[in-house]
């Protein structure tokens, strides 16, 4: 039957059955059997062709054949399934556990229903003598069971969670990977070749070759600087050390140092707009997130495109601003760059590497200032991200 493939699937989806015993699970059924004065109370899930017991209060059975009975009647019913006197009851008369050497009489099941609407099982209640439920206490084992389907939502949701970091870590580590290979190789073949003594390498080809070093190696730092800060920041080890900053300075030495590496069709100006005040900051920090901004700026500029960094104040705040002349974000992404690993869509921005740590790690930082950064962007019309910090701002 289709619709029995699908509840199957949908226990199989929780990865419960055969599973040891479990403190929580047994929480339920002994306080089950305590509320309702019964010697028996029991979790259980149908699987194809039996019925398991993940928690049985009061007997020691693990598991029984799945037969039209008490367990098979109760698992197709959408509320709860009360057979008071099942010695009596036409539909489980026949059951081993009531014709047989148990000879259970009263017997009350609410169906663990998952979200989506499959009955996984039940918990029930089980006594050897006749008796009734009222309505009051009919919706108490209703929500016990409601609590075991919490209890299992909870799990699923931490292993589906525990699994998709696993697969971010290994999809970050093979990036990680294949984005110290370029810079590495170019480090080790310009170094090999500028090492060489012969009169094979003249002057020119000689300082060209340092300057690949230079930039692939601050490439290098700039990697490693966001590796290591996002770690710090997830393992609770970051410290932020504010001191006197000045904007303009950091900005000058930030476009130095950009223009450094810069390709020779691009430009990168700066625009220190009126008298700025000093901040109270970590100047490491904010220098950090400046290379970033800048650095992204230059991977998804056009190929003759302007890059500035504008400096302005108010009475409150100083703001950073970082333009380029690139593509722009398209709108569906724009949510999202932030995140940690995550990176622009390639197939928008071929060409263009990173780890999808700058971003995530640049508004961390800000955030632990106490400041932020925000995105201006027109898809086709290139981006502006604004670094903004309060003035005033004492070490953490």
């Amino acid at each position: 039957m289709r619709d029995e493939e699908a509840r199957l699937a949908a226990v199989r989806r929780y990865d419960i059955l055969d599973t040891p015993r479990d403190g929580a699970f047994d929480r339920v059924t002994a306080l089950a059997a305590r509320l309702f004065g019964v010697p028996i109370a029991i979790i259980s899930f149908v699987d194809r062709d039996r019925i398991w017991l993940k928690s049985h209060h009061g007997t020691e059975v693990d598991q029984i054949e799945r037969e039209p009975g008490l367990y098979t009647s109760a698992v197709m019913q959408t509320d709860a399934f009360v057979s008071s006197d099942a010695s009596l009851d036409p539909q489980v008369l026949a059951d081993p556990l009531v014709a047989g050497e148990y000879g259970f009489r009263f017997y009350a099941a609410a169906p663990l229903t998952t979200p989506d609407g499959f009955n996984l099982g039940t918990l029930c209640v089980i006594d050897r003598q006749p008796r009734k439920l009222n309505d009051q206490e009919i919706a108490t084992l209703q929500d016990l069971a409601a609590i075991v389907i919490d209890e299992l939502e909870l799990r699923h949701a931490a292993r589906s969670e525990e699994q998709r970091l696993e697969q971010v870590r290994a999809d970050f580590t093979a990036t990680v990977s294949h984005e110290l290979k370029t810079p590495l190789a170019a480090v080790y073949g310009a170094a090999l070749t500028v090492a060489r003594t012969d009169d094979a390498v003249d002057e020119e080809t000689r300082r060209r070759l340092l300057t690949v070093i230079a930039e692939q190696g601050e490439r290098l730092r700039n990697m490693f600087e966001n590796v290591l800060s996002t770690t710090q920041l997830e393992s609770g080890s970051f410290r932020i050390v504010s001191r006197d900053l000045h904007p303009a300075e950091l900005a000058r030495s930030a476009v130095e140092a950009a223009r450094a590496h810069l390709p020779p069709t691009l430009t990168i100006e700066v625009d220190l707009n009126g008298t700025l005040p000093t901040v109270c900051a970590d100047t490491t920090r904010v220098r950090q997130i400046l290379d970033n901004l800048l650095d992204n700026a230059v991977k998804y500029s056009s190929q003759h495109g302007r890059i500035e960094l504008r400096v302005d104040a108010d009475n409150e705040t100083v703001r950073f601003h970082v333009r380029d002349e690139g593509p722009g974000i398209p709108e569906f992404e724009r949510d999202r760059i932030f995140r940690r690993y995550y990176r622009l869509d390639p197939d928008l921005h071929a060409g263009v590497s990173g780890t999808g740590l700058g971003l995530y790690v640049c508004q961390q930082l800000a955030t632990h200032m106490g400041g932020r950064i925000e995105l201006d962007t027109r898809e086709g019309h290139g981006s502006t991200f604004t670094l903004t910090l309060p003035l005033n701002r004492s070490a953490d």
